[in-house]
């Protein structure tokens, strides 16, 4: 085997969480090799789905939202081109995720393996990650997106149309349910929108935060998002 690929341009500690080193500290993060933390788990599983998608400790489920969808049609491909969002490096620990930006223009991030966890907990990962360890892309392609942004902390907070942009390349409409007078979707217009974009084939999301209960009512459900 040769040498293990580690990015230097993105290296594991603080300023790629968007923390100080103290907070890492105090918090108990350490970084870990997916490949060591799901010990022979493969890039992609035999069979993709929705289900498989869990929500870290970052509040970024939005993210984990489009994976979802995303791994929903059976592949994590682009819907451009059918390019795969993460391929296996030239080196071991390396990867390339393409991320998309409007008219199919590609954004090709090359990323290690390194990932973060908690110290009392070496074998869950700390932020979004496949269930029971199925795969490392999800973890990947998270990685990728902290990078291209900035940190991890740069992903706090969005709507999961900006991720599908990021992962498909495609158009991407927002509908908002509780506006007020004409700007609000009666019942019967917000069951036909949404049904022609299933018979489409599109993909769908829905998403709610109430702000005045956000802390009990956002919570990460126990096992998934």
């Amino acid at each position: 085997m040769g040498p293990t690929f580690r990015d230097d341009t993105f290296p594991p500690g603080a300023k790629a969480l968007g923390m100080t080193q103290a907070e890492m500290e105090e918090q108990g993060i350490m970084w870990r090799r997916a490949s060591e933390v799901f010990e022979g788990a493969p890039l992609l599983p035999p069979k993709l789905g929705h289900d498989m998608v869990v929500q870290g400790a970052l509040n970024d489920c939005y993210v984990a939202a489009a994976l979802a969808l995303v791994a929903s049609t059976g592949e994590l491909s682009s819907a451009v081109d059918g390019e795969a969002l993460v391929q296996p490096g030239e080196m071991d620990g390396q990867f390339v995720v393409t991320l998309l930006a409007g008219g199919g223009e590609k954004r090709v991030v090359v990323v290690d393996d390194q990932i973060p966890v908690y110290k009392h907990d070496e074998q869950t990962p700390l932020y979004t990650h496949a269930r029971e360890g199925a795969c490392l892309a999800f973890s990947l392609i998270e990685k990728a997106l902290a990078k291209h942004y900035g940190s991890f902390a740069r992903l706090n907070g969005g709507n999961t149309s900006e991720a599908l942009w990021d992962l498909t390349g495609c158009a991407v409409e927002d509908v908002k349910l509780d506006g007020d007078g004409a700007s609000r979707l009666s019942p019967s217009a917000c069951a036909t929108l949404i049904g022609d974009a299933l018979k489409r084939g599109d993909l769908v999301a829905c998403g709610h935060i109430d702000v005045k209960k956000r802390g009990a009512y956002a919570a990460v459900c126990e096992g998934g998002v």
